[in-house]
């Protein structure tokens, strides 16, 4: 996606382009990334109970439109359960030889 006011393409821009375009790509932060502030594009979302938001950002889908997906996304806390599964599995993943 584009961070910052400048609009420089992050991690997501690149993967989107590198897969012309076939999928949408959204992006969930936990913390604030440098040049959230002044990002557009950037929606917030709290799930559950907690205060702290998540960072949403997109590109092939509006960034409201992903962040409504995030929101309904199952699990009762902030961070998607499924997310939270991806998370753990591409950590265990680097470890193994």
């Amino acid at each position: 996606m584009w961070l910052g006011d400048e609009k420089r393409a992050g991690l997501g821009a690149h993967l989107y382009q590198a897969l012309d375009g076939a999928a949408p790509v959204i992006g969930v932060a936990k913390t604030a990334f440098h040049g959230v502030a002044s990002c557009p594009d950037v929606v917030q979302v709290r799930r559950g109970q907690s205060q702290r938001p998540l960072f949403v950002t997109a590109i092939g889908v509006s960034p409201q439109v992903a962040s409504a997906w995030v929101a309904s996304m199952a699990g009762a806390h902030r961070i998607p359960s499924l997310l939270t599964l991806t998370d753990q599995l591409s950590r265990s993943a680097r470890l193994e030889p």
